[in-house]
């Protein structure tokens, strides 16, 4: 199995944790988190690494693949996410979220 190759994230969180030796200034302390409020409705969970995520590929009829080309030419012009992932990633969450709610 090969190495995982590091992200930018990752090599950014390694130059905060380790200050480099020649830096004279203290390290800065991360702020703590703020506590997260309790969604009453699905909300798109943080970004995290294309490499955390799970590969799916999926058909659509035309009519339907016509349907999100529109609304993602409609996102991209009021400068929203319009990939046609993050639209299935936001579909689905809020389907998974209906069936929560609809099995309490």
């Amino acid at each position: 199995m090969s190495r995982r190759r590091p992200s930018l994230m990752d090599i950014l969180e390694e130059d905060q944790v380790s200050p480099s030796p020649t830096s004279s200034e203290p390290p800065v302390a991360a702020a703590a988190p703020a506590p997260t409020p309790v969604a009453v409705a699905p909300v798109e969970p943080p970004k995290s690494k294309k490499s955390d995520y799970i590969r799916l590929s999926i058909t659509v009829p035309p009519d339907m693949f016509e349907r999100l080309q529109a609304i993602s030419l409609k996102r991209r012009r009021e400068k929203q996410p319009y990939t046609f992932c993050h639209l299935a990633r936001q579909a689905m969450l809020e389907w998974l979220y209906q069936q929560d709610k609809d099995s309490q």
